[in-house]
């Protein structure tokens, strides 16, 4: 199941009736993106929030949008995050992805379901209908 939206939003939610539910049968694959020229340590700690949530265990994807160029977050720096976190190492994650509020746009489904297959550098990502 997909679930996610702007990164800050999706954090503020966590602990409220309105964050998702810890539901030990949900597989997950969050897609998370930040219209705003959010710095490389405010991404960091806003993933660093998001895995210790309790369904993280259940994450088995993360798609990130595309980041603002004042944000000043650059594929290697944010592969470099990436490294850091023992949590991530058997979830892909790809990044640069262009959903949400870049150009050009692509919609993609919350709460829908989908498919990202992450192979030495070819990523594939498949909407699924249910």
């Amino acid at each position: 199941m997909v679930i996610g939206g702007n990164f800050l939003t999706f954090n503020f939610m966590q602990g409220t009736p309105f964050a998702m539910r810890d539901d030990p049968t949900s597989l997950l694959i969050y897609i998370l993106e930040d219209n705003g020229a959010e710095s490389v340590y405010n991404v960091q700690n806003q993933l660093q929030l998001l895995i210790l949530q309790p369904n993280f265990r259940n994450v088995r994807g993360i798609l990130i949008g595309t980041f603002r160029r004042e944000s000043n977050t650059t594929r290697d720096l944010f592969t470099k995050i990436i490294k850091t976190k023992e949590e991530l190492r058997n979830v892909p994650v790809m990044a640069n992805v262009d959903f949400g509020q870049t150009v050009p746009t692509v919609t993609l489904p919350i709460v829908g379901y989908m498919r990202i297959e992450a192979k030495d550098n070819s990523d594939e990502i498949f909407i699924l209908m249910k």
